[in-house]
């Protein structure tokens, strides 16, 4: 604290004495407030400040929100995942039956050349000229190749009919016996992976009734 000492002029004629009492009055009063904030700052400097903690106050969590939306996106990025290999598949898949089929339609549209081999091969078996023996050759050829793209031929005499495999063109009358059975064979028939292409067009031994035989 400041201590000014000074006299005052009580006639009234010491106007500039209070001027200068004034003036030193709000200079202490500006320095005393200086020094309580001075006083208030080393108080607390480097001192830790107790913080009340009130009961029943969540404590802090973490950010539900953010963890949730990391979720989402891992889900999102799941299912394109598990789209894109459906989708790779049924690609693979249809390009697989496209080329099976374009197979197919190739040999089917060759079948009528073998018929047309086999049938020339069929009434020169007997013949020896240069020609025949020259036509086989390229027949069996052709049928080799066919044969390792997958192409098999059935329908021989004997064989039980098949509605799925053989197409009945005629009946003729047999033993008991042979009843069901492929007498004769007009056409082979054609299949490629398991799907036929061509039924073969045969004749099917049909029983007589007995003592008609």
């Amino acid at each position: 604290m400041f201590c000014i000492c000074g006299s005052v002029d009580r006639d009234g004629g010491g106007s500039g004495e209070g001027q200068k009492v004034s003036c030193a009055n709000e200079e202490i009063t500006r320095v005393s407030v200086m020094s309580e904030d001075s006083a208030a700052e080393s108080s607390t400097n480097g001192v830790a400040i107790p913080v009340q903690v009130i009961e029943g106050e969540p404590e802090p969590r973490e950010d539900r929100q953010g963890v949730g939306g990391a979720e989402a996106y891992l889900d999102q990025l799941r299912r394109l995942r598990a789209e894109f290999i459906n989708y790779k598949r049924r690609v693979e898949r249809e390009r697989s039956d496209f080329a099976a089929q374009g197979k197919r339609e190739v040999l089917t549209a060759l079948l009528p050349v073998l018929d047309d081999f086999d049938c020339l091969l069929d009434h020169q078996a007997a013949a020896s000229d240069t020609l025949v023996r020259g036509l086989r050759g390229v027949a069996e050829k052709l049928q080799r190749v066919l044969a390792q793209s997958g192409l098999q031929r059935f329908g021989q005499v004997g064989d039980r009919f098949d509605p799925e495999l053989h197409e009945a063109v005629a009946t003729a009358a047999c033993a008991p016996e042979q009843e069901g059975l492929v007498v004769e064979v007009w056409q082979p028939g054609y299949r490629i992976d398991g799907t036929v292409l061509r039924a073969a067009k045969v004749k099917v031994g049909r029983a007589e009734p007995k003592g008609q035989f």
